[in-house]
């Protein structure tokens, strides 16, 4: 109901997704990004998992605290997993752009 055309098969796929060609009912080709179910999740609690084991790693890197990196890599993970910021962050980018 979203989409005119909708291809089953993706055109790309990742570690957390993938990409199908679709066309609106205008006729704009786009495509679409569709994040397999759980992925967000799982990576995640992966990385509480790991932030759980932080002590454990800091003999691994002296000098370094590695609580930051984890949760900079939480944070960054996040953003991945959020479409929507990524959708804003397109049309925002796009406006910059018009005549």
């Amino acid at each position: 109901e979203y989409f005119l055309e909708f291809e089953d098969t993706p055109a790309a796929a990742a570690s957390i997704g993938q990409v199908h060609r679709a066309v609106w009912h205008d006729g704009r080709e786009v495509a679409v990004k569709v994040q397999y179910p759980g992925a967000g999740e799982a990576l995640l609690s992966d990385l509480a998992q790991l932030s759980r084991f932080a002590r454990l790693l800091g003999p691994l890197v002296p000098g370094m605290d590695i609580k930051p990196v984890i949760k900079e890599l939480r944070d960054r993970v996040s953003e991945e997993l959020d479409y929507e910021l990524e959708a804003r962050a397109q049309q925002e980018h796009a406006a910059e752009f018009e005549d």
